[in-house]
């Protein structure tokens, strides 16, 4: 009987179309709207955010894309043995993450999903506002 590989750091079956495929089915590119309100005005906020979610016994998996992603993001892990693998900063968007899924493109749904948040962030480096922030005055006060 045949030993099944484990997915530990010398594992070089975990090749970047393995990490494509692997994001396709639980990775996710999402813009988050950000609402704070004030008596004054209203800022809202764009956070964009990649993320992949995993069970608590794949964390060596986790860990092992967080490395081939330059150990750019960070990861929690909730009450329900979840691990969550993030990147928010800008700069790490546009430097890593987004530069490997341009070459080692995702498919169908996941694809056009990639090219807006891509998009996106394109359009939010040109925006030299910290956070990206638009405030909206209230002039009925």
């Amino acid at each position: 009987m045949e030993k099944k590989k484990s997915m530990n750091n010398n594992n070089k079956n975990l090749n970047n179309e393995y990490i494509a495929g692997f994001v396709h089915g639980d990775g996710s590119f999402s813009v988050g709207l950000s609402v704070q309100k004030s008596k004054k005005s209203v800022k809202l906020s764009l956070r964009p955010t990649f993320t992949i979610t995993q069970k608590k016994a794949h964390i060596d998996l986790m860990k092992e894309i967080w490395t081939r992603f330059n150990n750019v993001g960070f990861h929690s892990i909730d009450n329900k043995n979840i691990i969550r693998y993030r990147v928010i900063s800008i700069k790490a968007l546009t430097s890593v993450i987004i530069p490997f899924f341009t070459v080692h493109q995702l498919k169908y749904e996941k694809l056009l999903d990639f090219i807006k948040f891509k998009f996106i962030v394109s359009k939010l480096i040109t925006i030299e506002k910290k956070w990206y922030s638009y405030e909206l005055k209230n002039e009925f006060n």
